[in-house]
């Protein structure tokens, strides 16, 4: 009985110092959340019939989104899909698609985890690629804008402001933008202030 009531005192103590002025530990603890959070980590199941052409830049795209996003999606190709398991994998997969009239010109198709990708109507192959994986993470087009990973028309292979905006808009992107650097500069009053001019001027 002595025990649970020293255990009960104790918490109660550390409830009391928690609620006063430990709320500073509470608001870091917030701030590295995000550094912190899950690592969505996926291996993609590609179709054997890519060329190693195809597969390069595949492979490509995938570690471009995951410089993107700082670690936070990691994204791995195996080439083991074919004829005889397909059914059998886990997604995501990767299936190589020809052109066709239900294709038209469309670089790829994305349904959740599914990625059906047309190379032969590609005119930047990593770039279509990219593209389709951002619709694989929860992004979507950007209509009318051209110069970004997600435009609608002639995706780039280059990541622009509106890709971050969308990654950051569906939780992919969760931390300060790479090329933003933030500096804190704390000046100490007890340092006496020096006159820059010389005594006479």
């Amino acid at each position: 009985m002595r025990s649970l009531l020293a255990i009960l005192s104790f918490l109660t103590l550390a409830l009391g110092l928690s609620n006063a002025g430990c709320t500073v530990a509470d608001e870091h603890v917030r701030d590295v959340a995000p550094f912190a959070s899950a690592v969505d980590e996926r291996t993609v199941h590609g179709d054997t019939q890519f060329t190693e052409v195809e597969r390069l830049a595949a492979e490509r795209a995938l570690t471009a989104w995951s410089v993107f996003t700082r670690g936070r999606v990691r994204l791995s190709m195996r080439w083991d899909m074919d004829s005889t398991n397909y059914m059998d994998l886990p997604p995501p997969i990767l299936y190589r698609v020809t052109p066709s009239a239900e294709t038209g010109t469309m670089g790829g198709h994305t349904l959740g985890s599914t990625i059906w990708w047309v190379p032969d109507t590609c005119r930047d192959l990593q770039a279509c690629m990219m593209h389709e994986v951002g619709h694989m993470l929860g992004l979507e087009h950007f209509e009318g804008v051209s110069g970004q990973v997600m435009s609608a028309r002639n995706p780039s292979h280059v990541f622009g402001v509106l890709d971050y905006r969308e990654c950051a808009r569906v939780g992919v992107c969760r931390e300060i933008r790479p090329d933003v650097t933030t500096v804190t500069v704390t000046v100490d009053p007890a340092i006496p202030r020096i006159d820059p001019k010389p005594p006479g001027w």
